[in-house]
């Protein structure tokens, strides 16, 4: 028998024995987060007693007096705080449980149907490929790949995603950034682009571009030349993402790229879907998305004065993207700058 539920029927009991309606509240574990305080924790001595209008801590010190408990499961237990109950389970029980682990194996260990083979997307690192990937990428791959590998073993059917967002701005100034350098270590002069990209790696990417190719990319006009250098650079930094994360023990089911998504009709899709809708309007030669009617502070840009679109609206093409292919349910795991994402985009789905 689990712990929870030796406990759950202790406390069942407990109520009964104090004349207290026992089906009139949840009783649920948690894990602490400070360990100091035991292995398990359940708050719903406070809220039966709210429903009583009882003192938590009484209730709770009514609950645990002369209580007995079966040592097989609890070293110890205590009240804390308002009146939350924690327990320290014993060493007899940890015993028992790291035998069963042992018994069932690595390959059955945590198995079960839960997830009923529901499909389920999970994108994640997705780093833009105009550089090399850093710590950030590293946390996002370690907690992405450990969710696909538990989503998995309790029976969905997870996918890993990484976008791969090679096209619009920043992808074109990668492309000048290195044409600016191929021609320097060729002796031409071009202008660097303002907000270029500086690192080291770009002239490592024009080395290796030189020595592959030569000096054939000069005879092109200058937007050409950045075109082709683009496509080559964008390669070669998406080769480096991939082999690192292999290397990292990371491996994704698909790399999905922008520029796929924006060969398609999903963009449109969106706009009609949310101007039917009456969610868009146009102000001061913008397409604007009604987010603050769903609870975002402020209404968004999809589409500029200049006709591109916004990385917010590509987004949402993705996420439309990602239910016709299928998927049920999909989880972004976002980096540390982009909590303030999460309300436009809900506001949208």
């Amino acid at each position: 028998m689990k712990v929870e539920n030796y406990l759950r029927q202790v406390f069942q009991e407990r109520l009964k024995q104090l004349r207290l309606n026992s089906d009139a509240v949840s009783i649920e574990f948690e894990i602490p987060r400070d360990t100091r305080f035991g292995d398990l924790a359940t708050n719903f001595v406070m809220v039966l007693a709210q429903k009583l209008k009882q003192n938590p801590r009484q209730l709770a010190g009514a609950l645990l007096e002369n209580l007995e408990l079966d040592h097989a499961f609890v070293a110890s237990v205590n009240m804390a705080g308002p009146g939350f109950i924690n327990f320290k389970l014993s060493q007899t029980y940890l015993q028992k449980q790291l035998n069963e682990i042992l018994q069932q194996g690595a390959e059955n260990f945590g198995k079960s149907t839960f997830g009923k083979n529901k499909k389920v997307q999970i994108e994640f690192v997705s780093a833009n490929p105009t550089g090399p990937l850093n710590v950030v990428s590293a946390r996002a791959a370690s907690v992405g790949d450990t969710m696909i590998n538990i989503f998995n073993r309790v029976g969905f059917t997870a996918k890993s995603e990484y976008y791969v967002n090679d096209a619009g701005r920043q992808v074109r100034l990668l492309g000048a950034s290195v044409s600016s350098r191929y021609c320097e270590l060729l002796h031409v002069e071009e202008a660097f682009p303002e907000e270029g990209y500086h690192g080291d790696y770009v002239y490592d990417i024009a080395r290796q571009i030189i020595e592959k190719y030569g000096d054939k990319f000069l005879a092109l006009e200058q937007d050409r030349r950045v075109e082709e250098l683009k496509n080559i650079s964008l390669s070669m930094i998406l080769s480096e993402q991939q082999k690192v994360l292999e290397d990292f023990g990371v491996h994704f089911d698909k790399f999905f790229r922008e520029s796929q998504l924006r060969a398609g009709s999903t963009e449109k899709e969106v706009l009609d879907t949310l101007t039917r809708r009456g969610f868009i309007y146009e102000s001061e030669g913008a397409l604007w998305f009604k987010a603050s009617e769903f609870g975002d502070e402020k209404d968004r840009v999809l589409v500029t004065q200049t006709g591109e679109p916004t990385y917010f609206f590509i987004d949402i093409a993705y996420h439309k993207n990602k239910f016709d292919r299928g998927f049920e349910a999909v989880i972004d795991l976002l980096g540390p700058d982009h909590h303030g994402y999460i309300p436009r985009m809900k506001a949208a789905l």
